[in-house]
């Protein structure tokens, strides 16, 4: 009951990504941070990705996760610092006009913010809520582990990781990290229609998903 046909997907890096997607056979869309913002129709859209490092948006932007949420739109987040900085869309650039999107417009939308605590560590997720629908069929359990190093990429909590915050309200926490400072929050909140919001609060942790069964 979670079809994600019809996924739209932002930010890149997105190799891995797009190797999952198509794997799987979904039918997706890529597209540009300002096609979020001015563009979309989103009318027939099951879920929106953003990938990897998703730090600055805009106004416009804010505005637009905000009413995909209100209409029962699923969202991930397969990304860290997601929307800290504040931005203007320029013609053919941004401008950064905030260095910091305040936690309060941020922390409603997605549950957790980032701050530089843990940059640079790597560590896998330790699991917290194994009951959840994001794991089924996993053979997830209590304090089970997964995102780790590989030949090709380091561990999956790390990088720039986001935290949760006062305000996350109705969102669960489904796996820390095991760094030992700022670990990443992968966090989700159903929405009342089958929708939901998840995100996993790093920037690492996208490459891991082609090694890692979970």
């Amino acid at each position: 009951d979670r079809d994600v046909t019809g996924v739209q997907t932002c930010a890149l890096p997105i190799s891995a990504l797009i190797r999952l997607l198509e794997s799987e056979a979904v039918d997706y869309t890529i597209i540009s941070d300002r096609d979020f913002a001015y563009r979309l129709p989103l009318e027939g859209v099951q879920l929106i990705i953003f990938n990897t490092h998703s730090e600055y948006w805009s106004e416009e932007m804010l505005g637009r996760l905000s009413e995909a949420i209100d209409r029962g739109i699923s969202v991930a987040f397969l990304s860290g610092n997601n929307m800290y900085r504040k931005v203007q869309l320029l013609d053919s650039a941004i401008s950064v006009i905030d260095q910091m999107t305040p936690a309060d417009q941020v922390v409603p939308l997605i549950g957790s913010y980032y701050d530089a605590s843990g940059y640079l560590t790597y560590d896998s997720y330790r699991v917290l809520d194994p009951v959840h629908w994001s794991f089924e069929g996993a053979g997830i359990q209590l304090n089970s582990e997964f995102g780790s190093a590989g030949p090709n990429h380091p561990a999956a909590s790390g990088y720039e990781t986001d935290k949760l915050r006062f305000g996350s309200h109705q969102f669960r926490v489904l796996a820390i990290g095991k760094n030992s400072e700022g670990p990443a929050f992968m966090l989700c909140r159903d929405l009342p229609n089958g929708g939901f919001v998840f995100t996993v609060g790093s920037v690492a942790f996208a490459p891991c998903r082609g090694t890692d069964a979970v």
